[in-house]
């Protein structure tokens, strides 16, 4: 499946479902600028990746941690406002 996003300077095509992108290439909107390509390379596909969290989360729990050493629950709030702000300003333009 193919996705895309466009905006006024930029715009992003994706392949795969829409929130689980395989690929996804990411371009100016004026066909000047470089284009930049990204592919899993896992080879995951969908969901799948989900694996790699349940396997993280057993991990931690079996260890007795309350927070990810990877992402402490203010980093992970931080991040979620990043996104909830992007997708505001997506949504606008």
């Amino acid at each position: 499946m193919a996705t895309g996003v466009g905006g006024a300077q930029k715009r992003r095509a994706g392949r795969g479902a829409g929130r689980l992108p395989t690929s996804f290439t990411l371009s100016g909107a004026d066909h000047f600028s470089p284009t930049l390509r990204w592919s899993d390379p896992t080879g995951l596909r969908g969901f799948d990746g989900l694996s790699w969290e349940a396997t993280a989360l057993a991990r931690f729990v079996g260890e007795g941690r309350t927070e990810s050493p990877v992402h402490t629950l203010e980093e992970t709030v931080s991040i979620i406002a990043t996104i909830d702000q992007t997708r505001a300003q997506l949504v606008g333009s």
